[in-house]
């Protein structure tokens, strides 16, 4: 569903808006700044507890290939997933309490939404339908997109989203 304001659709507006912002903080006199800092990616690492489990849920239902692990062989601690642009990565509890000691004691799972584009949603919803832990139905956005969203196996959430409708 679109919903026009003064004659431009939100989504449309939200992105005028966005494409702004960007503009302005790169023509903002960063350079001057030596300690403006330009933020170039940004790529969750996951803790999980099982990361065979996780890497066959990204690759085998969510269509990821596995571009690198640590180590190389053996047990696995480490995994980076990419599908198209997008990059995922996986960390065992263990491995992950030892790069990070303060989050030793934390649960696995957070109160996080990984928010995904992509193109082909309904084929997607379509894959993972009875394999899943469907949260949220395929459903139809406000903002125009067309939306669901799942629970992996270490309870993070994974909303896909096709901008645009179908």
């Amino acid at each position: 569903m679109r919903v026009p304001f003064f004659g431009i659709t939100i989504s449309a507006l939200l992105l005028t808006l966005a494409a702004v912002l960007v503009a302005a903080t790169v023509d903002s006199g960063n350079q001057e700044d030596p300690m403006a800092v330009e933020m170039t990616k940004i790529t969750a690492n996951l803790m999980v507890g099982d990361i065979d489990a996780s890497v066959a849920f990204y690759r085998d239902l969510l269509g990821f290939e596995l571009a690198m692990r640590a180590p190389e062989e053996g047990a696995m601690d480490w995994a980076m997933l990419v599908n198209g642009g997008a990059e995922i990565m996986l960390q065992s509890q263990s491995s992950f309490s030892d790069d990070f000691p303060p989050l030793a004691e934390w649960p696995i799972g957070a109160s996080i939404i990984l928010y995904i584009d992509v193109v082909n949603v309904k084929a997607l919803y379509e894959r993972v339908a009875g394999k899943a832990n469907l949260l949220v139905d395929l459903h139809e956005t406000f903002y125009g997109a067309t939306e669901f969203a799942i629970e992996d196996p270490d309870g993070y959430v994974l909303a896909f989203a096709q901008q645009g409708g179908e």
